[in-house]
């Protein structure tokens, strides 16, 4: 009897340890068995090009940019002085007469209309008051006309202001970006933010008891991003797995496990895995070469650089990337820009020997607080093909 109630404790046991394990995999299972279409289009030549991204200190034209704004304003006006009708002298009824012409005749040249105003300024004033009054009355009215082409041209300068800057607010990176991507069905969540000159970039990534986070924070530049530090934790031990620290004063940089961490070289443009796609976001893909760090180790001289295009498919959506690969040796990593979402990386992948190989599609994207992309959720009907 007591070895039957043995058995049937650690069957029991067993059986509760199943179930348990059950309730808290059957979602993760069953959004895999159900997970959403993604899809691609072969690689095709660059057609679309990437725009640099700004992310100046405000939404001021470019033209006012770094002005700084008047503390106090004051404006003054002047009291007008009544003019008397007397009667005029010969010579200034004649100065009125030429007044009186057509002002679109008179305006038709920039440089007659400055020579009559010097003319008019420099002729004899009458011995009286009323012909100093009527001179200056003709002065003022030459002088008027004389700075309208003036004030035609500046309208036009305002007018071609408000075009650059309405042209500047589509290339101009957003300062928070949340993005939601599936590995599978797998979700690791993404969020950037910039505040003044610098950013903060978190990544978590979880799988039943397992959860991996990484951050990265550093400095905004018109060069791109400058990464002062990233680290990885693993699970929920608040000590990191890995950290990297960069030193751009001594042009070093510390890399890998606390305590056992080798210092490298740095060198301008080097970047952690994460920022990488951010900085080649914001300089619009131009091809350049740099280190790469994953936290655990140093790559350096990578080449990246655009490698064709292609239409994404994200549920019911089409999404136009443009390819930005590096490579080297047995080792690549891919990151899908799209230009209609300032660049953003809406796909990448990721294959490094030893480190570990990823292929993350974007299946939601909010840029300053507005939903952009909502692909489709799993077990929903649209959802049910799956990939092979």
């Amino acid at each position: 009897m007591t070895r039957w109630l043995r058995h049937a404790f650690w069957f029991a046991l067993g059986l509760s340890l199943i179930l348990h394990l059950g309730a808290v995999l059957a979602e993760p299972v069953y959004a895999w068995l159900t997970r959403p279409e993604f899809a691609e289009t072969e690689l095709r030549k660059v057609s679309k090009q990437l725009q640099a991204q700004a992310v100046e200190e405000d939404d001021r034209p470019e033209a006012l940019r770094g002005v700084k704004p008047a503390e106090q304003l004051v404006v003054g006006f002047m009291r007008q002085v009544p003019v008397t009708t007397t009667a005029l002298s010969p010579a200034a009824k004649k100065v009125r007469a030429e007044a009186s012409r057509p002002v679109a005749v008179r305006a038709s040249a920039t440089i007659p209309l400055a020579a009559s105003a010097v003319a008019v300024a420099s002729a004899p004033v009458a011995s009286t008051a009323s012909g100093g009054q009527a001179s200056a009355v003709q002065v003022a009215s030459v002088v008027h006309a004389a700075s309208l082409p003036q004030k035609l041209a500046a309208s036009r300068v305002r007018a071609s202001t408000v075009a650059r800057a309405q042209e500047e607010s589509v290339k101009r990176f957003p300062r928070d970006v949340k993005i939601t991507y599936v590995w599978g069905s797998v979700p690791a969540y993404m969020h950037w933010q910039i505040g003044q000159d610098a950013y903060q970039l978190d990544v978590v990534g979880a799988f039943g008891f397992k959860s991996r986070t990484f951050h990265s924070h550093g400095r905004v530049t018109p060069e791109g991003i400058v990464p002062q530090q990233f680290r990885e934790f693993r699970d929920k031990n608040p000590q990191p797995k890995y950290q990297v620290d960069f030193d751009w004063d001594a042009m070093k940089v510390q890399v890998g496990e606390p305590g056992q961490r080798k210092e490298e070289e740095l060198h301008e443009g080097d970047q952690d895995l994460f920022s990488a796609a951010f900085h080649l976001a914001l300089v619009g893909g131009k091809p350049q070469t740099m280190s790469l760090y994953t936290g655990r180790k140093r790559y350096a001289d990578i080449r990246f650089e655009p490698a064709g295009e292609a239409t994404l498919t994200i549920g019911r959506q089409q999404v136009d990337a443009v390819l930005v690969r590096g490579q080297w040796e047995d080792r690549k990593v891919d990151f899908w820009l799209a230009p209609q979402w300032n660049n953003l990386p809406v796909r990448m992948t990721v294959n490094i020997p030893k480190e570990g190989s990823f292929d993350i599609w974007a299946n939601v994207i909010m840029l300053d607080g507005q939903l952009v992309l909502e692909g489709p959720k799993p077990g929903q009907p649209d959802s049910m093909q799956r990939r092979p």
